[in-house]
């Protein structure tokens, strides 16, 4: 069983958001037609009356409210103005055909950039639902999706679109089967692309523009509590666009989820345990500039290399 860690709640920082590319590139995207302009998508769940299967505990995660809050934060920063489509359901509890048929409908009409956030819970290993939607089946069964098939689903994309993919969700880790994982050192000084083994185990996986923003290793957990949401999702709202490498972005919010941590551990009542670990990935196709400032204005805008060197 997948825990989405909740902990008691404790006193964050204020977030500006009003950051150099925010301002360069408000209104830059028109919010018309998924065929000609970005979109994103939050599939967020926070499992409202649900248990699970083996000791009936409840799913509930309370921060899922938060986390909507977060995610937008992040993409107003990052992707000014782009179009957030709404579930054909309506729900903001995600539901397996939400989750779908927006894919297949960015599979379809091919927009240049797609930006899919998860949250939520996920179980371990391979043959698990590797990210669980708020399906309520009446067996008591649980909904989602398998590595296999979110791979096989996001493997459709055309080349021309390029997809930013965050998932908030226990076990995360290269879902994706990326080629490169980002190394970085403590200190955010030392950097580099590295070959990730699921590549050299499925070489045929990674030839879409992907870059993935992973909440954990595939053997961690993510944390939340009520009032921030997940660790990794606060994190992302706290950062600034203007002038980020990725390097550094990978450092703003590994020092972010660190701090909630040690939030945790220092609470009197229900800490952490010493050992809790989170450490947040970046995996990519392709060996993006690690030195390039303004690397995310230009994934947004179509021009980053080698992401505009695409074929259909």
């Amino acid at each position: 069983m997948s825990d989405y860690i909740q902990q008691d709640e404790v006193t964050i920082f204020a977030t500006n958001h009003s950051g150099p590319l925010a301002k360069s590139l408000a209104g830059f995207r028109s919010l018309t037609g998924i065929g000609t302009d970005p979109v994103a998508f939050m599939f967020t769940n926070k499992y409202d009356a649900m248990v699970w299967p083996d000791d009936k505990k409840p799913m509930t995660l309370k921060g899922a409210a938060q986390d909507r809050v977060s995610a937008q934060m992040f993409l107003d920063q990052f992707t000014p103005g782009i179009r957030v489509v709404v579930s054909k359901s309506g729900n903001l509890d995600a539901r397996r055909e939400d989750i779908e048929d927006g894919i297949k409908e960015v599979v379809h009409s091919c927009p240049p950039l797609m930006v899919a956030y998860f949250q939520g819970h996920g179980e371990e290993g391979c043959d698990k639902l590797r990210y669980i939607t708020g399906d309520r089946k009446g067996d008591g069964t649980l909904e989602g999706f398998t590595a296999e098939r979110l791979l096989e689903m996001f493997s459709k994309l055309s080349t021309r679109t390029v997809s930013i993919v965050i998932t908030d969700f226990c076990y995360s880790g290269n879902i994706y089967r990326l080629q490169y994982c980002l190394y970085l050192s403590p200190d955010g000084k030392s950097y580099l692309w590295y070959e990730t083994d699921e590549w050299f185990k499925d070489n045929q996986a990674g030839w879409k523009h992907r870059f993935h923003v992973a909440g954990s290793l595939e053997w961690e957990q993510v944390y939340e509590t009520e009032k921030r949401g997940g660790y990794l999702t606060n994190s992302l709202a706290k950062l600034e666009a203007g002038s980020t490498t990725v390097p550094q972005f990978l450092l703003g919010i590994r020092q972010g989820v660190g701090s909630h941590l040690e939030d945790g551990r220092a609470r009197a009542s229900q800490p952490l345990p010493r050992d809790t670990t989170q450490q947040p990935q970046i995996y990519c196709t392709h060996k993006l500039p690690l030195d390039d400032s303004e690397i995310f204005s230009r994934i947004y805008l179509g021009t980053a290399e080698p992401f505009n060197s695409i074929s259909s």
